[in-house]
């Protein structure tokens, strides 16, 4: 009886900790994903420090200018006469043909008349709509002024090897036949170009009919596949801490711009796949996506590696995406979406614990950029309930944010913190907030505080570093090498109980150096050495070294 009773107690001790375990498997994915959202944003700051110049719109329709006679011969001007115009008020053309009536010209003068029409039509945005003075005899002190308002003609699409033609057309308001204004393909481009990763750039060009401007859509895809092996070490030490894993992506899966991403990583206790898709629903940016991962698990040390304790959990989500504000400088994104997490807890083969978390988040998100660097901020509400240890609802508000400042073009800071509040006390491990390891608080075990809310916040100053001055086998490192010092600092608030607050040791802080690589697509990465300057008498080492590695094989 008395070993019976043992049994059961060591089988809910470890059923309990080894579910946590299992769910960790998700926040190192996240821990990785946090690493590819600070290199996104890197990237996306380094476009803006070198703005690309090129015009969105080259007209090749513009005629030679009209070289002006220097007859000085003046005629009495009588009455001008226009074709009908559809962009130009007949109140419009009278003001300016008006002052020239009933007075004696040059054939200058008549050109001063077209030029201030064509620059009436530019104002308004039709580019290819001109004024045009036909040779004539006058007769009676009448002058004919030819409008030709040009009208689309073919809309072509060229440089778009992955992506449909259809994609393109279905985007963009201008339709065969009808008047070119440039305020409208503007608008087009600004927002195509806002809400997908293949970016356009429009060329007009004279139509094969007279009055007629061909419009074509040059594309600049990139590139449409990716093979990537990825290594770090954002495991834990139970079920190993370096990972490998390889990532394979097709941008644009069946030429809509639809990406397929297939991830797997292995460790020495954890074998995690996962794979996503993601289409566009209309001509507004809409996005629809769907997602599954697994996740097995094998506590490989500690104090229960010798129990053939483990679990497996599989999750799948799908997700709604809308861009609500777009701009070069500023975009805006609403999305919702529902997850759905099943674990297990295995003890020499036999299930003792299962939980099912089911979840609906919604929230929006931000991208600003302004002279002194980038904003982003997410915010994210989630509904959610938890069935199989205990039902349970909760309601989350996680905020994310990030703020880069370019203090010269080599030298800038990255502000990183977010936040989890939640109305349920506990909650389902696999929805708690963890600090500690590669993307929060560096210097520390990953994972090391978890609670059912929490913070973190980070500052962090790159630079490069004193001796890539030199070049090697004539390749500059200062471009490739930067030095990095940070601090970071969090906390995790765990249930307590009733009554009982949070104490100095649910709050930790660690700074360090590090060093980040870009040598090219082939190897990536960064290695830091993170030194926890508040242990609270736990038995960890002084310092930490958290690296991540990706080498781009196709």
């Amino acid at each position: 009886m008395k070993t019976a009773r043992l049994v059961l107690f060591i089988l809910i001790c470890f059923a309990s900790t080894t579910a946590s375990a299992i769910e960790i498997s998700g926040a190192i994915q996240k821990h990785s994903d946090d690493v590819q959202e600070y290199y996104r944003l890197k990237k996306l700051l380094k476009e803006k420090a070198q703005p690309d110049e090129k015009p969105r719109i080259k007209d090749e329709t513009r005629e030679a200018p009209v070289e002006k006679r220097l007859d000085e011969t003046r005629i009495v001007i009588k009455d001008i006469v226009t074709d009908k115009s559809e962009i130009l008020s007949v109140e419009e053309i009278r003001k300016i043909t008006a002052g020239y009536e009933g007075k004696l010209h040059t054939i200058n003068d008549l050109f001063e008349i077209v030029d201030k029409l064509n620059a009436l039509y530019r104002s308004k945005g039709f580019i290819t709509a001109k004024a045009l003075l036909p040779p004539q005899k006058v007769e009676a002190g009448v002058i004919r002024i030819r409008l030709v308002e040009g009208r689309v003609g073919n809309v072509l699409v060229e440089g778009n090897e992955h992506t449909r033609d259809s994609f393109f057309l279905s985007k963009f308001s201008l339709k065969k036949g009808e008047l070119v204004r440039l305020d409208t393909l503007e608008k087009d481009i600004v927002y195509f170009n806002a809400v997908n990763d293949v970016k356009v750039r429009a060329t007009l060009r004279p139509g094969e009919r007279t009055g007629e401007t061909d419009l074509l859509l040059k594309a600049v895809e990139p590139p449409n596949y990716e093979v990537s092996i990825l290594a770090d070490n954002a495991g834990t030490e139970t079920v190993g801490e370096e990972r490998v894993g390889l990532k394979l992506v097709d941008f644009s899966l069946f030429g809509y711009r639809d990406p397929l991403i297939l991830t797997g990583y292995i460790s020495e206790g954890t074998s995690t796949v996962s794979a996503g898709y993601s289409i566009p629903i209309n001509d507004l940016g809409t996005r629809i996506a769907a997602g599954y991962g697994f996740n097995q698990v094998d506590i490989q040390s500690g104090p229960f590696a010798d129990l053939d304790v483990g679990g497996d959990s599989y999750s799948y989500n799908f997700d709604l995406n809308h861009p609500l504000i777009f701009s070069p400088e500023f975009t805006m994104n609403l999305f919702a979406g529902y997850n759905y997490n099943n674990s297990s807890t295995d003890f020499a083969g036999v299930t003792i614990s299962r939980s099912k978390v089911g979840s609906v988040p919604v929230g929006f998100d931000f991208t600003l950029l302004d002279k002194y660097g980038l904003w982003y901020c997410r915010n994210t509400f989630t509904h959610g309930s938890e069935r199989g240890n205990g039902d349970n609802n909760f309601l989350l508000y996680n905020l994310d944010m990030v703020r880069t400042l370019m203090h010269t073009n080599e030298v800038f800071t990255i502000f990183r913190g977010n936040a989890q509040l939640s109305d349920s006390h506990p909650l389902a491990s696999s929805k708690q907030f963890q600090v500690g390891g590669l993307s929060s608080v560096r210097g520390f075990p990953e994972g090391f505080l978890v609670g059912d809310e929490g913070y973190f916040l980070s500052a962090e100053i790159k630079f490069p570093l004193p001796f890539t001055d030199r070049e090697v086998f004539g390749v500059s490192l200062r471009e490739k090498l930067k030095g990095s010092f940070f601090i970071d600092h969090g906390a995790a608030f765990p249930y307590k109980g009733n009554g009982v607050s949070s104490s100095h040791e649910d709050f930790i802080t660690g700074t360090g150096v590090g060093v980040s690589m870009n040598f090219s697509k082939y190897l990536t990465g960064r290695i830091d050495l993170g030194i926890p300057l508040d242990k609270h008498g736990k038995d960890i080492d002084s310092f930490q070294v958290h690296f991540t590695l990706q080498s781009m094989v196709f």
